[in-house]
């Protein structure tokens, strides 16, 4: 307690809250002094001093009058410390802002949601405490009372009950101990007003359940986020999953917020699936993210882009048909996209076709590599795809010796990032086109993509050629 100082102090005592208030310091000095008059009343005083004959009645009196107040208060300022500095997991501090309901209510609702965050998936994730108001007003007071007591996040929770107990209720959140937060983050926060949670039951208790779950809530995509924005993701993703398990009763998977809930679940969940090809985890690696990676299959309908991630290190595992399968559903789910006159994000589009092509082609489906490839290559998106990346995948699964003429990938990869092939690689991809009859559609594709290279190279060389006769100039 060396850090605190006397304008710290009376705000402390001056501000709002749960016992950390005026009312709960006024409370223990009151109780210091009703049990020092008391005791006088009583003359209940240590026999020890006493003379024969006589008390020493003043000195007792004015000892009881001043200490006992002054123990009670300095028990009050030692409780709030312990309850402010103590705390593992996420630490959050809610200050309360009601204007109009009652402060036991506000007890009661506490209490509850308390209650709430004792569930085993998140009780040493996230820790609440209830704290004074007043260091949410001023963004200099709430910097420094979250740097004292550790506190991630401070949120201010203001409060209008209209005079229908079942009516909705109003809540904002703001933050104010984290003025460094981006557009995204601060995005996310102004749009939170609600969860549409209204009971319209006439039970006080009901009522105060469904608001502390609405704060429960609340919190929880607070905590979420800003653990998603911290790039904590395997924290971030115990958060959202257990947020989204609380929504599924009232909201369904499309509609917002839980729709962003799941979306930030799922990128957390998948962040580790994303690696370049140069990078690729050891085997004993891939399997724990395969494990985790799977848990998104379950957003498939609202994000089919989960298929990516998940069938490529269902490949890299050896599970070969499961990538084959989920390709196949998203590759579905793209017609069917397009079938209903709605658009498809282009790069997802393009970056599915381009892993049916891939697996058709390890399959030897020769005419279905064909038929996804000219998809792409159709597209004038498809320049935005990682190829020098591709080529490093190429590369990598020619190097596992598990599948024939992989060289003929790595010569159409090449050219098409406009890097030029190994003289020796050219000629054995020709000789793998053009070996079998059933190949014709290959030699097709090697020949359009020569042609591409070309021509970029061309349109590459007059770009040049232009900048230096510009610069002559």
């Amino acid at each position: 307690m060396k850090d605190l100082n006397i304008t710290f102090l009376i705000d402390h005592i001056k501000s709002p809250g749960p016992w950390l208030s005026w009312k709960g310091c006024s409370k223990s000095v009151a109780i210091g002094l009703v049990t020092a008059i008391a005791l006088i009343y009583l003359q209940i005083y240590p026999q020890s001093h006493a003379k024969e004959g006589e008390y020493i009645y003043p000195f007792w009196q004015f000892g009881y009058l001043v200490v006992l107040p002054t123990i009670c208060f300095l028990v009050w300022l030692l409780s709030t410390q312990i309850y402010l500095r103590t705390g593992t997991g996420y630490k959050i501090g809610i200050a309360y802002e009601g204007d109009k309901i009652k402060q036991d209510d506000w007890r009661k609702t506490q209490d509850i949601l308390r209650d709430l965050f004792r569930d085993n998936k998140i009780q040493k994730k996230v820790k609440l405490r209830f704290v004074p108001s007043v260091f949410s007003h001023e963004n200099n007071k709430a910097v420094t009372f979250a740097k004292r007591y550790k506190f991630q996040i401070l949120a201010s929770i203001q409060e209008t009950m209209q005079a229908n107990p079942t009516s909705h209720k109003e809540i904002r959140i703001r933050i104010e101990s984290k003025p460094q937060y981006d557009a995204f983050m601060k995005n996310v926060f102004h749009q939170v007003i609600m969860f549409p949670k209204i009971t319209q039951s006439k039970n006080l208790l009901e009522i105060l359940d469904t608001h502390a779950q609405s704060l429960r809530d609340i919190i929880l995509l607070l905590v979420g986020t800003t653990l998603f924005h911290s790039e904590k993701y395997e924290d971030a993703a115990i958060i959202l999953r257990y947020l989204d398990n609380a929504l599924e009763a009232t909201l369904s998977p499309s509609q917002p917020p839980r729709l962003q809930v799941r979306n930030l679940d799922m990128h957390s969940r998948l962040t580790k699936a994303r690696f370049p090809a140069a990078k690729i985890p050891p085997y004993e690696e891939l399997n724990e993210i395969k494990q985790v990676a799977e848990t998104t299959i379950c957003y498939f309908d609202q994000f089919p882009d989960v298929a990516l991630s998940v069938a490529r290190v269902r490949f890299l595992v050896g599970d070969v048909n499961g990538a084959v399968e989920l390709t196949k559903m998203a590759v579905d789910k793209v017609h069917n996209i397009e079938k209903s006159g709605q658009q498809v994000p282009s790069a997802f589009r393009a970056n599915i076709f381009l892993n049916h092509a891939f697996l058709s082609y390890i399959q030897g489906h020769w005419s279905n590599f064909y038929e996804s490839l000219k998809i792409i290559l159709n597209d004038k998106t498809y320049t935005t795809l990682k190829w020098d990346d591709l080529v490093n995948w190429s590369d990598y699964v020619d190097s596992l010796e598990q599948f024939e003429g992989i060289v003929f990938l790595k010569v159409i990869y090449r050219l098409i990032a406009g890097q030029i092939p190994d003289k020796n690689m050219l000629e054995e991809a020709n000789r793998w086109a053009n070996s079998d009859g059933s190949r014709d559609q290959l030699s097709k594709t090697l020949n359009r993509c020569m042609s591409l290279h070309k021509n970029n190279s061309k349109k590459t060389n007059r770009k040049v050629n232009n900048s230096k006769h510009g610069k002559k100039k």
